[in-house]
């Protein structure tokens, strides 16, 4: 199997450097998320800063420790907002802390907004 390419841990970057474009379009998905996978902390603080709580294989962040997520083993990239009520996996994560929830879904297309 090919080497995927480094993928910059600032969104900016990657953007500049076209490197994520260039991941996306030349690997399957589950590639691209096992590229993630194997770099979540790392990945984690870059996007979430300083996690408030950890403990064994989760961090947390928040006041409370209501933004969950599991930095390695086999759930690795998993997360979990405890007052939204909503979670899913790394990429998911992503979108959501750069573009902000989803406000409205037309077919298969998502529209963001913060």
């Amino acid at each position: 199997m090919a080497r995927l390419p480094d993928i910059p841990t600032r969104p900016r970057d990657a953007a500049a450097h076209g490197i994520v474009d260039e991941a996306v379009r030349s690997r399957s998905y589950d590639e691209l998320a096992a590229a993630i996978r194997n770099r979540v902390p790392e990945l984690a603080r870059e996007l979430l800063g300083r996690p408030t709580m950890r403990t064994g294989h989760e961090w947390r962040w928040g006041r409370r420790g209501s933004l969950s997520l599991v930095i390695d083993g086999p759930k690795a990239g998993q997360w979990f907002d405890h007052e939204a009520g909503k979670g899913g996996g790394f990429i998911g994560l992503i979108a959501r802390e750069l573009l902000g929830p989803p406000r409205m879904r037309t077919g298969h297309e998502w529209r963001w907004g913060r």
